[in-house]
């Protein structure tokens, strides 16, 4: 007799995502920037000692631009498909807590 499997598996749509972490790897300051207003991520720690203080990102660099490009695609797939020309439905698997 063959046993039964059981898998439990958490998904999320992008519209479940509401905000941006990001945490200083210094202070452990954390500033979560909510997807309606982000325009960009933060170049360093607002916190830190002005002289410990390093630059995370640099505007235009390839990590920038994507941060940017994954904000901006979690905002296009979170709206209701008005056009109609999204044909599936999209959800992220997230590991488990």
């Amino acid at each position: 007799m063959r046993g039964m499997t059981t898998e439990t598996r958490i998904t999320i749509e992008a519209k479940d995502v509401l905000a941006i972490e990001f945490t200083c790897p210094n202070c452990k300051t954390q500033v979560s920037i909510p997807l309606k207003s982000f325009s960009g991520p933060p170049i360093r720690c607002s916190f830190c000692n002005p002289e410990v203080q390093k630059q995370w990102l640099t505007p235009g660099a390839a990590d920038y631009t994507q941060l940017v490009q994954l904000v901006n695609a979690l905002r296009a797939f979170a709206e209701p498909n008005v056009n109609g020309n999204l044909q599936f439905g999209l959800r992220l698997h997230i590991r488990q807590p």
